[in-house]
């Protein structure tokens, strides 16, 4: 009961620092600063039953000291097998991990152990492994991000469409069976 408490405490702490964030920060004449979805060392077809990495990462930006978002997947076709399917940087504390395999949306909000440097920065912010469960195209996406620096302001992230990976299901049983047959003559 106490760790959820804290835990609500720590969400509404950075929920008033999202909120007081009234001026954003814009990298003028910098590289676009952005939040990235990466599918590691594997191909985008998988086998029904095997594992897939997807990691969450920051290019080029500014000062990140706190940030928030939701990442969604296809609970029909995706599931994360436990409690160690999800890893956070070092470099950060995590708040919230929160997931609905119902809904299939992982909540996280995090922070900084220490303050940042002004210098843009890529960072790793998270890994995500997913067991895939039954043939079909996945999607997996980030939505509601925000980002502040230590002021706190928001960091506006620049990004035309949301991150989405896309992941192709194949069963292995429907590929059996399908060698050549030959009558023996």
């Amino acid at each position: 009961m106490r760790a959820v408490k804290n835990g609500l405490a720590c969400l509404a702490m950075l929920s008033a620092c999202f909120a007081l964030a009234v001026n954003p920060v814009q990298a003028e004449g910098r590289t676009k600063s952005q939040i990235e979805l990466f599918l590691q060392d594997q191909d985008a077809v998988l086998k029904r039953g095997s594992f897939v990495d997807i990691s969450v990462k920051t290019q080029g930006v500014p000062g990140l000291f706190g940030i928030q978002f939701e990442l969604v997947y296809d609970p029909e076709l995706l599931e994360l097998p436990g409690k160690n399917s999800v890893e956070i940087s070092e470099s950060f504390q995590a708040w919230v991990i929160k997931n609905d395999p119902e809904t299939g949306i992982i909540q996280i909000a995090a922070t900084r152990k220490s303050l940042p440097e002004d210098a843009e920065e890529n960072l790793p912010l998270a890994k995500f492994r997913f067991r895939t469960l039954t043939s079909g195209n996945a999607e997996v996406s980030l939505q509601e991000i925000k980002a502040v620096d230590a002021v706190p302001r928001e960091i506006q992230l620049s990004s035309a469409e949301e991150p989405v990976v896309e992941i192709s299901i194949k069963d292995p049983a429907a590929n059996a069976g399908k060698g050549r047959r030959d009558g023996g003559s």
